[in-house]
């Protein structure tokens, strides 16, 4: 979704616009399930996350004068109650950190935006736990060291610190990947890539099942519309099946006797007449003594043999 696009969608859903609110939470779904992905230490508490964080899309939308500013809106929006629940999690012993180590190839040598963007990512994710907290949180959320430092308890001085050094240990591997024959697609910078990889993160199906499941009652599709006479809809009718009167079985029934008597009487005939012929004379195409006669049957008229 462009920007026009975006900001018509969130106006016309300001206005009570369904179909636009769809179209708004649906673009929202990558982006949020993304960041709690990101931020939350297991994939059920991000999807949780994520349900909820659309549900205060839709109640506070009205609160956001500038629809030009969605994105950062919805970026601090979900860093806020992400960073809400986090310490609880891993308190309660959640943790879905990994002590595997990371490896992966690169496609080609040469890498388009998408490709660089996955790169920077993986290496994100390969850095200490609050180096890569923090750096997700000012690139996704886009919030300030100062606001971070507010969500965490850190002083503002350290976050920016484990911030700048976690710039610099990403775009410091992908320069050594450069120097060994990787060409990357530039970008302004590593934000902005992991910005991009947010945006590349479509799930179509799974965003209509929690879109559709926290629409307002007013807004979701109409159902199918019930049996006026107020009983149960059928799950899967069948047609039903007219029974034949009985004058007419009893008449079906008739003529197949009848049938049958004029069959036998019929054959009754045919028997009593050849008996007749064959004891009057002989047939006429009996052969001779040594010979043997072919009997063919008249050809029609136009008809060649």
């Amino acid at each position: 979704m462009n920007k026009e696009a975006l900001i018509f969608c969130v106006q016309a859903a300001k206005k009570g616009d369904r179909q636009a609110l769809e179209q708004l939470l649906l673009f929202a779904y990558g982006i949020v399930d993304y960041q709690c992905r990101k931020l939350l230490p297991t994939a059920q508490a991000a999807d949780k996350m994520t349900a909820i964080v659309l549900k205060a899309v839709v109640s506070k939308l009205d609160t956001l004068e500038n629809p030009e500013d969605f994105f950062s809106w919805l970026g601090k929006l979900t860093s806020v109650r992400c960073m809400r629940v986090r310490a609880t999690l891993l308190e309660n012993g959640q943790t879905g950190d990994s002590t595997e180590p990371v490896s992966f190839s690169f496609p080609s040598m040469e890498l388009n935006k998408a490709e660089t963007a996955k790169v920077a990512e993986m290496l994100t994710d390969m850095l200490d736990t609050d180096q890569k907290l923090n750096l997700y949180l000012f690139s996704l959320g886009t919030l300030t060291p100062k606001a971070i430092g507010q969500l965490t308890g850190v002083p503002e001085e350290t976050v920016q610190a484990q911030i700048q050094s976690a710039q610099q240990a990403v775009l410091g591997q992908m320069k050594r990947y450069a120097q060994q024959g990787v060409t990357f697609t530039q970008a302004n910078s590593l934000p902005a890539l992991l910005r991009t990889r947010m945006l590349l993160n479509p799930a179509p199906e799974k965003a209509q099942l929690v879109v559709y499941s926290i629409l307002p009652q007013q807004t979701r599709r109409p159902a199918p519309e019930a049996p006026r006479n107020g009983g149960a809809r059928p799950r899967n009718p069948q047609p039903q099946q007219v029974p034949q009167p009985k004058s007419e079985k009893g008449l079906i029934r008739t003529l197949a006797i009848i049938a049958g008597i004029l069959a036998v009487v019929l054959v009754i005939s045919l028997t009593v007449l050849f008996t007749k012929l064959k004891k009057a004379q002989p047939a006429a195409w009996a052969p001779l003594p040594g010979q043997v006669q072919l009997l063919l049957p008249e050809a029609p008229q136009g008809y060649i043999l």
